[in-house]
């Protein structure tokens, strides 16, 4: 196994580790994703960001398999949004790759 792979992979779990123990703050970005049909411990989140203010955009793969782009606003709700992605060409190390494999291997 590559050493790009290695990291990959230590990364995605680490990040969903926090992610489903629900480390992350504010709290508001979990009830935002789960208000919007994200079902938390079914998920495998890809990368999260500050964005602006309470505000944080990412990408996960949901309960049902799907790459998902979100945009979170914490503050005023209303401007949160979550919209399903086509998956692009991923090399093994990519951290989509990663993360689709931690899915499979977690909930198939």
């Amino acid at each position: 196994m590559s050493m790009k792979l290695e990291r990959a992979r230590k990364s995605i779990k680490e990040l969903n580790c926090r992610f489903h123990n629900l480390e992350f703050s504010p709290d508001g970005i979990y009830r935002e994703l789960e208000k919007l049909g994200v079902d938390i411990q079914g998920s495998i989140l890809i990368e999260i960001f500050p964005d602006s203010g309470d505000t944080y955009v990412g990408k996960m793969i949901d309960q049902d398999g799907k790459l998902l782009a979100f945009d979170i606003d914490c503050s005023d709700p209303k401007f949160s949004a979550v919209i399903q992605i086509p998956f692009p060409k991923l090399t093994p190390w990519d951290i989509v790759s990663v993360g689709v494999e931690l899915h499979e291997e977690l909930y198939s």
